[in-house]
């Protein structure tokens, strides 16, 4: 009686991008560039125009490989376009390569090299510094859905700052609905109550005209040169932290600074401190 010949095994051996600038960041002409990297399940060389992550663990098909790089490669752009302040690169997947295991009677096994020719399906974005510099992997950090939406309103906010308020509070409201609250939100983030009480209060009465988000009674907050700094800060910071939770990891200190303006402008730091409720 014959047994079944046993199939055949594959492994990926390689993963290959090509490297597309974006924005405003550019890596100087002439620079030879070539970085190693480590991320989960591969080792990575990342020249200006292209990069090679080699598996460090076995993988039998491609789509298994991209499963758990590109994530990482989405978290890793999210960090740079938020610390960096510029998207500055991005990877677009070009093809793989894997082996073939073929058996033969003697038990041994001839490897054989298979190019899987995969198109372009997409852009996996990740970030390097200009000059030539390519940046540390960030710490634990996991761009859900909730820093995928962010980081667009974000850049909005950047783009076009006359409506700043308006991105800012509909990254709030998100958050506030993902955590429960202002005051779960608040400690899961590691940010005073009174933070996240005065950055909802500029975006929604800070600045007139076209900069307003909605039309309130009373007085409206003047658009300072500091304040729209803090506004793109803190809004930039529950990102940041959001990603850090999301990836399992609680932010490491705790965000305090209030908006710039005079206690008279925000009524609610009186009843703080009278209540005796810093954050």
């Amino acid at each position: 009686m014959s047994t079944p010949a046993p199939s055949a095994k594959f492994r990926v051996t390689k993963l290959t991008y090509k490297v597309e600038q974006l924005g405003q960041g550019r890596i100087a002409e002439g620079v030879g560039v070539r970085s190693e990297v480590t991320l989960d399940g591969f080792t990575g060389v990342i020249e200006p125009r292209s990069a090679v992550f080699t598996p460090s663990r076995e993988f039998t098909s491609v789509d298994e490989a991209r499963a758990v790089l590109e994530p990482q490669l989405n978290a890793w752009r999210a960090w740079v376009q938020l610390t960096k302040g510029e998207d500055l690169m991005a990877f677009a997947f070009a093809s793989a390569a894997r082996e073939t295991s073929p058996p033969v009677p003697d038990g041994h096994y001839v490897l054989v090299l298979d190019s899987a020719a995969l198109s372009l399906t997409g852009h996996i974005p990740i970030a390097l510094l200009t000059y030539g510099q390519i940046p540390e992997p960030p710490p634990a950090f996991r761009c859900d859905d909730l820093v995928e939406v962010g980081v667009a309103l974000y850049a909005d906010a950047r783009n076009l700052s006359r409506h700043t308020g308006k991105f800012g509070y509909a990254f709030l409201t998100m958050i506030k609905d993902r955590y429960g609250n202002e005051i779960l939100a608040a400690k899961a983030l590691h940010v005073d109550r009174p933070v996240l009480a005065e950055f909802k209060d500029m975006c929604t009465r800070g600045g007139s005209g076209v900069e307003m988000r909605k039309a309130t009674k009373g007085s409206r907050l003047e658009f300072t040169a500091a304040r729209a700094e803090w506004l793109m800060r803190v809004f930039r910071e529950l990102i940041l932290r959001h990603g850090q939770v999301a990836a399992g990891a609680a932010p490491q200190d705790q965000f305090v600074d209030l908006c710039p303006g005079a206690d008279e402008d925000f009524p609610h730091r009186a009843k703080m401190a009278a209540h005796g409720r810093p954050g």
